[in-house]
């Protein structure tokens, strides 16, 4: 399969399954296992060895208030991807993830067997064509931060909807683990479970 294919194959069941249509997510794993490949000798000595600085110099400026502190950072996530349709810039989105942050999707519900996984560039690539034709609407609600040191693991619900109404607002689940590099936070991984039903969402995140 072609990779400008197999991107818009992506784009289309991401777009599905932020609307709850479960039945593309198989062509979405695949499209996932397609993008694996081994790291080069030079990409390895980079990530075992790479500042701060040198992250930074990979990725687009951030605003200062969305990587200071762990709440701030996943709100700007949500924030970032926000917005009517039509061309959108995704350098607020990219500036939050380290170089090689992942972004993924466990089930279409809790347990299910079935999971998607993908380099942020790579994620970005495949819903871009289809972010352009629809509005997004997310804002986070709850939020629990488990922080030692340097890394933090936030979990926290979400609203989201093509709308600002309460009755098309669903709600969405994430877990996004963060590291500190003496001067910000980046996003190291972003995995969400679907679109779960209310019942199904703890109480301390409701």
């Amino acid at each position: 399969m072609k990779q400008k294919s197999r991107f818009a194959m992506i784009a289309v069941a991401m777009l599905a399954i932020s609307c709850g249509i479960p039945a593309l997510r198989a062509e979405v794993q695949k499209a996932a296992n397609n993008q694996e490949r081994a790291p080069s000798e030079e990409e390895l000595e980079r990530k075992l060895h790479s500042t701060g600085t040198e992250l930074a110099q990979r990725i687009p400026k951030p605003r200062p208030e969305d990587v200071v502190s762990p709440k701030a950072i996943v709100t700007a996530i949500h924030e970032a991807i926000s917005g009517p349709p039509g061309p959108f810039n995704w350098d607020r989105f990219r500036s939050l993830f380290l170089p090689d942050g992942m972004i993924g999707e466990a089930g279409g519900k809790p347990g299910e067997e079935k999971v998607m996984y993908l380099r942020v560039s790579e994620w970005i690539d495949a819903v871009r064509k289809a972010r352009e034709t629809a509005t997004v609407h997310e804002v986070v609600q709850k939020v629990k931060v488990e922080q030692f040191g340097s890394i933090a693991n936030v979990f926290y619900t979400h609203t989201l909807g093509e709308g600002t109404e309460e009755s098309e607002r669903r709600i969405g689940t994430n877990l996004s683990q963060l590291v500190f590099d003496g001067k910000r936070w980046w996003v190291a991984s972003m995995v969400w479970n679907g679109t779960p039903q209310a019942d199904q969402v703890p109480p301390e995140f409701k």
